[in-house]
């Protein structure tokens, strides 16, 4: 039997992580991943993981419901449902897509959070902050879902 998928964060950042959690805007890896993944999505597109770190087991994800992310995540990227298929067979799965997002959110928040000057909190929350006021109407018809949330799917038409 084969070892289960584990979602792992770039090996660069993994001290970017722990300071971070550590610092208590996260409470888990897990947590941080998926915050790194929308801001890969929203600001720099996937990039390339590098050297893997030490990964986490995809039930932690699924058990939290992000596995509905992680899948639409990709479905956006591949712009084909056949990308939900494990065995398609085009050499990249929801989960590797999921981590090269998380890769360029991290590289984001690096650029933008940590190296910035003043204190990391306080530079998250700015970024937090800007992204909400940019914040426009939803959809016609889509008014019960949260604009962002829809944002991080594509660009929609008010």
């Amino acid at each position: 039997m084969s070892e289960p998928r584990r979602i792992r964060p770039p090996k660069e950042y993994e001290a970017l992580m722990d300071k971070l959690i550590d610092g208590g805007m996260f409470e888990t890896k897990q947590a941080m991943m998926m915050f790194a993944a929308s801001l890969g999505r929203r600001f720099t597109g996937p990039k390339p993981l590098g050297s893997p770190g030490e990964g986490i087991r995809w039930y932690i994800f699924e058990k939290a419901g992000d596995d509905a992310f992680v899948n639409a995540l990709a479905l956006v990227y591949k712009n084909d449902i056949s990308v939900l298929d494990p065995d398609s067979g085009d050499g990249e799965d929801v989960q590797s897509i999921f981590e090269q997002y998380a890769s360029g959110g991290f590289q984001y928040l690096k650029q933008h959070v940590v190296d910035a000057p003043g204190d990391f909190l306080d530079n998250a929350l700015a970024i937090v902050q800007q992204y909400q006021m940019a914040q426009q109407p939803s959809p016609v018809g889509l008014e019960g879902i949260d604009r962002s949330a829809l944002e991080l799917l594509g660009e929609f038409e008010v």
